[in-house]
C-alpha cells in the first residue's frame, strides 16, 4: 500500500480515510481504471490523447501474431508513445520487463502493428 494519505473534509477539518487497496475497494481494471483513464485521459499526464485501448495487434519479425494486449496507447503533445498497463492491486515483480517489452514492440518499426 502506499505511503499516500486521502483525507476527507467535514466540518471544516482533514478527516484521514483508511487505506484502502482498488481491489477491496471492489473495482476492476478493465471495467473500472481503464474505463477512467479513457474518460479523463489526463491521468496519464497533460494533453494526452488516447488512440486504442486493448491493443492486442503485435506481430514479430517473422509476422507471427503475439498474444500481449497493451491496456492504454497514446500519444502526448510533442507526439510521443504513452503506453499505460493499469494494475488495480499491487504488480507482480515482472511489470518493469512488461512495460519494456511494450515499448519495445510499440517502438518506431511501423511494421511490428497490424491494423
Amino acid at each position: 500500500m502506499s505511503s499516500e494519505r486521502v483525507y476527507a473534509i467535514e466540518d471544516g477539518a482533514a478527516v484521514p480515510l483508511p487505506a484502502v487497496s482498488l481491489a477491496d475497494a471492489g473495482l476492476r481494471e478493465r471495467d473500472d481504471l481503464q474505463e477512467w483513464v479513457l474518460a479523463r485521459p489526463e491521468i496519464l499526464g497533460p494533453d494526452v490523447m488516447v488512440v486504442a485501448f486493448e491493443f492486442d495487434r503485435w506481430q514479430d519479425s517473422r509476422g507471427d501474431r503475439q498474444r500481449d494486449r497493451l491496456d492504454v496507447l497514446g500519444l502526448d503533445a510533442d507526439g510521443r508513445l504513452v503506453l499505460a498497463e493499469l494494475k488495480r492491486d499491487k504488480a507482480p515483480d515482472t511489470v518493469e520487463m512488461q512495460a519494456i517489452k511494450y515499448a519495445a514492440m510499440a517502438g518506431p518499426d511501423p511494421c511490428s502493428w497490424t491494423r
